[in-house]
């Protein structure tokens, strides 16, 4: 698993300013511990890009690459996470409380409850008002997700040209 993590050129997809993650999965597989999973990734990469055995240290604080190593029955997928947030996340909570509504669903219970949006709307459940939040979002012809970014608009190699 080094040797093939090490063979990308990770230099053209990891800026030095940002950073890099790496998350790890594995099902059906003869390596088990995600920790050693993620340590032997992080340490092939950190050597590609350095070349030299310095390991280099995760910045939790940088939003760089997150990489993800999946084994799945002895067979290694290298992801990148082009995405960012849960694609459920519409851009606009910016802290999350307990058990919150994923807007998705409140967006899909307005829906499904058919409001003509020329009555008043209550929603008496006290939470942190998602469903009031996506009932005026669908009332104003608002599309979905018309705030959020994706993690790969940060990449360093990415043009907004195209």
């Amino acid at each position: 698993m080094f040797d093939i993590v090490h063979r990308i050129e990770w230099a053209n997809y990891i800026d030095q300013a940002q950073g890099f993650t790496v998350t790890a999965r594995s099902d059906k597989s003869m390596l088990t511990s995600i920790p050693a999973i993620q340590a032997m990734g992080k340490k092939s990469i950190s050597k590609k890009l350095t070349g030299s055995d310095e390991w280099r240290e995760e910045d939790e604080t940088k939003e760089g690459l997150e990489i993800m190593l999946s084994l799945n029955n002895n067979m290694l997928q290298i992801l990148l996470n082009t995405t960012g947030d849960s694609l459920h996340r519409r851009g606009y909570r910016q802290h999350i409380g307990e058990a919150p509504l994923k807007e998705n669903l409140a967006a899909a219970l307005v829906i499904s409850a058919g409001l003509k949006f020329r009555d008043p709307i209550y929603d008496i459940t006290c939470g942190s008002g998602t469903i009031l939040i996506e009932a005026a979002m669908i009332a104003k012809n608002i599309a979905p997700g018309l705030k959020r970014t994706f993690a790969f608009e940060r990449f360093s190699w990415y043009d907004p040209a195209y």
